[in-house]
């Protein structure tokens, strides 16, 4: 059987461990081939020997995840740009991967390079489809960052119970960026602790994402989500339920 093959693009180093990395690290202990796209790496001002630090830790902490992590291009003290260049990077990436699901970012997020990878990302996904030389995606998801940034623009279509990835997520992060782990632990709990009551799964972490290309196949196994397939005791939809989400995209 063929292993599925699991890209997360990412602008910055914490990004697929802090807003996707239990989903991951499940779609991983689920059998999956799980790979981080990193498009915008190095922070501002770091010296040589800091960034050796920085990369031996963020490698670590998507090790843990069971996660292969990926860096293409570094922006250096300039912001992302998300050029033909940068786009063009990212295509060598999913065409060589050939992934059947990916995750990108949300375009309404207010980080100006959040933004500008997500644009980037789907406009590698496209021209990599129309040059023939991407035909292994069957869906696409956006993940959401953090509160101030991208959650109050994103409205679920889904949710993915990751109480049970909690001790090893939280480990990952707490290496991820050294002293600010603990800080950044922190904020995804709150965040997921959120979306679990969001999802009715009560007080426990769960992570949101929306779709953004549905399977492509006819019937109900080939119509069918792998992801819900993959995780289907932790799945949920959003709009379950007639109040208050059930009536998201009718009510006025």
């Amino acid at each position: 059987m063929k292993k599925i093959k699991v890209l997360a693009i990412g602008a910055h180093a914490d990004e697929s461990q802090c807003c996707l990395g239990g989903t991951l690290y499940m779609l991983h202990q689920a059998g999956c081939d799980c790979t981080v796209l990193h498009v915008a790496n190095h922070n501002h001002y770091r010296n040589q020997e800091q960034l050796k630090i920085f990369d031996r830790d963020i490698t670590n902490s998507c090790t843990m995840l069971g996660c292969r992590e990926i860096i293409i291009g570094d922006r250096g003290d300039r912001i992302y740009n998300g050029d033909r260049n940068d786009r063009n990077l990212i295509m060598e990436q999913l065409e060589a991967i050939q992934p059947d699901i990916v995750f990108i970012m949300w375009p309404e997020d207010s980080h100006p390079e959040h933004r500008r990878t997500a644009q980037t990302s789907y406009d590698a996904i496209l021209n990599s489809f129309w040059n023939k030389k991407l035909n292994s995606v069957r869906e696409i998801y956006a993940y959401e960052t953090d509160p101030n940034q991208c959650m109050e623009y994103f409205l679920p279509d889904f949710y993915i119970n990751i109480q049970s990835s909690e001790e090893i997520l939280r480990e990952s992060l707490r290496s991820c960026i050294a002293e600010k782990g603990e800080a950044l632990w922190q904020r995804k709990a709150d965040k997921s602790y959120y979306r679990g009551w969001c999802g009715g799964f009560g007080h426990v972490l769960t992570e949101a994402f929306k779709v953004v290309k549905f399977p492509a196949g006819v019937g109900i196994e080939e119509s069918d989500l792998l992801i819900r397939k993959l995780l289907s005791n932790s799945f949920r939809w959003a709009g379950a339920s007639p109040w208050p989400y059930g009536n998201k995209y009718y009510q006025k």
